[in-house]
């Protein structure tokens, strides 16, 4: 499938177009010049499977509504009726066996699929979407590289089954300071499960 081409009345001066779904570029030329300037709309989407929603409230009472495919990010924007890439390209690299958990934190929201770094959405930041710090001892490289999981337990945000220095710990959960999901106070701040299976849920 090369592309859909779009015809709307050349006989009058209408458009021809091109539309090319691999790389959601549009290629329009016309066959009378229309004279002045232009606008032309659409809509273009990757096509990737559907992998979580979330309805969040932060501590302003503001919702936001985010969805998040196999590689990107959505928020919908009440004033256009649609849901609008935050991410602006590609963040993530799992498949539609990674599932994805949300976890609040204060005024961020983080997001985790277990495969690539954790990532945060932040409504005052800029960019909105940003990955998480996670260095716990501040040596280069003791990183929390992805996580199965992230809860907020007392005050402290909690990752569960985490991937730290090239290697997993999938019953490990590593806790950070109390009010800042991104600081850590001791790189001893874990405790791995006296069992060999998985972590693959969590409530609190």
């Amino acid at each position: 499938f090369a592309g859909l081409a779009i015809i709307s009345d050349p006989s009058t001066g209408g458009t021809i177009g091109l539309f090319n779904p691999a790389t959601g570029q549009y290629a329009i030329s016309w066959v009378s010049s229309p004279g002045g300037v232009s606008v032309c709309t659409y809509e273009y989407a990757t096509g990737d499977p559907v992998m979580g929603f979330a309805s969040w409230i932060d501590p302003t009472g503001t919702e936001y509504n985010l969805v998040v495919d196999t590689k990107r990010a959505y928020l919908y924007n009440e004033t256009s009726d649609h849901y609008v890439d935050i991410a602006g390209a590609d963040i993530w690299s799992g498949d539609e066996t990674n599932h994805f958990w949300f976890g609040a934190f204060d005024d961020i929201l983080t997001i985790n699929n277990g495969v690539d770094e954790p990532y945060k959405y932040d409504p005052a930041a800029s960019p909105v979407l940003q990955a998480m710090a996670t260095n716990f001892d501040g040596v280069a490289g003791d990183d929390i590289a992805s996580a199965q999981m992230f809860l907020q337990h007392k005050g402290r945000g909690v990752y569960l089954g985490t991937q730290e220095g090239g290697n997993w710990y999938r019953q490990r959960a590593r806790w950070t300071q109390v009010g800042n999901a991104e600081a850590f106070d001791d790189a001893n701040d874990y405790l791995d499960a006296p069992a060999n299976d998985l972590i693959i849920s969590a409530a609190i």
